[in-house]
């Protein structure tokens, strides 16, 4: 489960995330899972480690952007299904900003996942707001846990 990119993403050739025609020939990747985090059973994980460990071919190519080959390509050649978490899962700062101005106080944060971009000077702040929201919406009033 986890954030699905879908099948027929291009592989970007320049950049941060580039990987190369040699490297990866074909125009078009399978789905697969955005890396901020997915869940997945220590079976599946297994069965994964054993297909990664299969020499290239019949194993699908090695490839160094971890999200797609073990989650697209391994995954794929394990025929397996990728369930969406795409509701409970967010990048955006402001969705973030915007639920928390907006919800009851003892409202549970409705994100699974969020991506807290260090870069911005408010992520501290959207961290403790979630973590008290969290607190409140599960009558948590044990102090003894705390993110800083």
């Amino acid at each position: 489960a986890c954030h699905v990119l879908p099948e027929g993403t291009s592989p970007q050739r320049a950049g941060k995330w580039a990987v190369t025609k040699n490297d990866y020939p074909w125009n078009k990747y399978p789905q697969y899972c955005a890396g901020l985090a997915y869940l997945l059973t220590p079976n599946l994980a297994g069965h994964l480690f054993r297909a990664a460990h299969v020499p290239s071919p019949p194993a699908p190519p090695r490839i160094w952007v971890d999200d797609v080959w073990v989650t697209g390509l391994l995954a794929e050649s394990l025929q397996l299904q990728h369930h969406h978490l795409d509701l409970r899962y967010t990048y955006d700062h402001e969705e973030v900003k915007s639920w928390l101005s907006r919800a009851r106080l003892q409202a549970a944060p409705p994100y699974t996942f969020v991506h807290l971009d260090t870069s911005d000077s408010e992520w501290h702040e959207l961290l403790n707001q979630l973590w008290k929201r969290a607190e409140l919406a599960h009558n948590i009033t044990d102090k003894t846990v705390s993110w800083f």
